[in-house]
């Protein structure tokens, strides 16, 4: 075998493991993209959670402060 048929061959072998790199980085890629899509839809999810939590906070302080209201209420009517 002569050296242009060795490199030839050299070369397909390279362009071949080449291929095959670029395709496992592209498999890559995706997963990446995919977690990365995973973790700002939970992170949305927990902002929404946040702030269904505020607002429950909120609506129960505000029916302490109309128990209190109201108890006293009934108790000057008692």
């Amino acid at each position: 075998m002569d050296a242009t048929a060795e490199l030839r061959k050299l070369n397909e072998e390279l362009t071949a493991a080449l291929e095959q790199e670029k395709k496992l980085a592209a498999t890559y890629h995706d997963q990446l993209l995919d977690t990365r899509d995973k973790y700002v839809r939970q992170n949305y999810t927990v902002e929404n959670q946040k702030k269904a939590l505020e607002r429950t906070r909120v609506t129960l302080e505000r029916y302490e402060k109309e128990n209190r209201a109201l108890r006293e209420l009934v108790g000057l009517w008692i």
